[in-house]
């Protein structure tokens, strides 16, 4: 485990703004609890007393449970050389707790089905180190069975794709005062006017995929479709990708021709406002194996590109999306979020964000491994814990690779050449196994063996 468990939580919680500060040492305990006792409910994993003050505390409207990870966040970013803040929504299905008050409608055709949507920025290091989260906005969605014409009427900030100019105001006021340059990543729902024409920071740049091919820009000095731009522009080269694997498919290597331009977005013809210079990186697999659905990106930026190169680090900035993906999974079954049974939205609401800030630790703890590969194990692991695991598995630790090894050890991980590291699931397995042997330990040390 990272550190001192009940230490990195006490880290993460020391600015949260609470109504009582008697609560602090309460949230510490859920947050030590939770990472230990993955895939329990969130009573069983925190015991009765402390699931009785998350009630009380989870009842407050106006609580900030996230904002002391976010200070810590910020303090993270400090140390790198840029940054790159991931954006995704995920939806959270409680098609079970109709009696929560305060869920919205997920969508699904005629049927009701229950739940919360939630969209997160996640700040990745260069190396894709988590550092955490700048933010994370919770809502009950309305579905409007998609009729286009009661969604005009509505207004950008009545809109679900609000949430992405939301980040774009976290990354402003959060990271002000950053030196170097922080890159926001979104998916394809980031693809509007507002969202490239909103106000940045001098140093916050943007890095979207492409949802509307018939989208008008200007190109040499012509309003025309993206689908009409394409075929104009010459590959400047070929670029190997390797895409993860997803259920029903394997992990593989793509060899994608990437061409590369500048274009211009105007704002839509019925609205007012400047044009927005951009760049496009459109990346295609053109000779796919039989059976597999060729790989295709277009990619808009603010960022410049000149050459080749420059193309091909967007395509890998794109491509690190894949960090925040596995975030929710982590969200969802390590910490099993969507089995809270809370009583109403509020309480949901921070249940949520408070099981968001363990899931990014978990997910950290997976990915030092090929982020600090070769760190001294003491700078990010307990001593304690590094000397129990020495024990345990009969191996010298000293780099965290032979940390995060030999917790895998633990749960029966055997490395190989396509899975050097035990994944996310693994790694919470092991640390619950470390953490009963760890019980079992101290409780050995205070009360014998006899």
């Amino acid at each position: 485990m990272v550190q001192d468990i009940s230490t990195w939580a006490d880290i993460e919680m020391k600015g949260t703004k609470l109504p009582d500060e008697r609560y602090r040492n309460n949230l510490i305990q859920m947050c030590s609890r939770l990472s230990t006792h993955c895939g329990q409910s969130f009573s069983s994993a925190c015991g009765p007393a402390t699931r009785k003050s998350a009630n009380r505390l989870f009842s407050n409207e106006d609580l900030e449970v996230q904002s002391g990870h976010i200070q810590q966040t910020v303090t993270r970013c400090r140390d790198e050389a840029y940054v790159l803040v991931l954006e995704d929504t995920t939806d959270l299905n409680y098609a079970g707790h109709k009696q929560t008050d305060g869920l919205g409608d997920l969508g699904g055709g005629d049927s009701v089905i229950y739940g919360v949507c939630a969209h997160s920025a996640l700040v990745v290091s260069p190396e894709k180190e988590p550092l955490g989260l700048l933010g994370q906005h919770i809502w009950a969605p309305i579905n409007y069975r998609r009729k286009s014409t009661v969604l005009r009427k509505l207004s950008i900030e009545q809109k679900e794709s609000y949430k992405w100019l939301r980040t774009l105001q976290w990354v402003n006021k959060w990271l002000e005062d950053y030196d170097a340059q922080a890159i926001v990543v979104g998916d394809r729902e980031g693809d509007f006017y507002e969202h490239f024409s909103a106000p940045r920071n001098s140093n916050v740049d943007l890095v979207v995929r492409l949802h509307h091919r018939h989208r008008s820009v200007i190109w040499g000095n012509k309003r025309l479709t993206i689908n009409e731009l394409l075929p104009n522009l010459s590959c400047s080269g070929e670029r190997q990708v390797i895409i993860p694997a997803r259920k029903g498919q394997k992990e593989r290597t793509a060899t994608l021709s990437v061409y590369h331009t500048s274009i211009t977005c105007p704002a839509a013809r019925d609205r007012i406002g400047s044009d927005v210079p951009l760049y496009l990186v459109w990346a295609v697999e053109l000779y796919a194996a039989p059976g597999v659905e060729p790989l295709e990106w277009i990619v808009l930026t603010t960022l410049p590109i000149e050459d080749f190169e420059d193309a091909g680090w967007i395509l890998d900035i794109y491509a690190t999306r894949w960090v925040i993906e596995r975030f929710h999974y982590v969200l969802k079954q390590g910490l099993r979020v969507e089995r809270l049974q809370f009583d109403n939205f509020t309480r949901l609401t921070n249940a949520i964000k408070l099981c968001s800030i363990v899931a990014w630790q978990l997910l950290r703890i997976a990915y030092l491994s090929k982020a600090k590969e070769q760190d001294p194990a003491d700078q990010h692991f307990e001593q304690q814990e590094r000397m129990m695991l020495e024990k345990l598995t009969d191996s010298k630790i000293e780099t965290v690779k032979e940390h995060i090894l030999a917790l895998g050890k633990l749960v029966g991980f055997v490395p190989s050449s396509k899975q050097p590291y035990p994944g996310e699931k693994l790694l919470w397995q092991a640390i619950q196994q470390l953490n009963s042997i760890k019980l079992g330990f101290l409780l050995a040390q205070s009360y014998g063996t006899g």
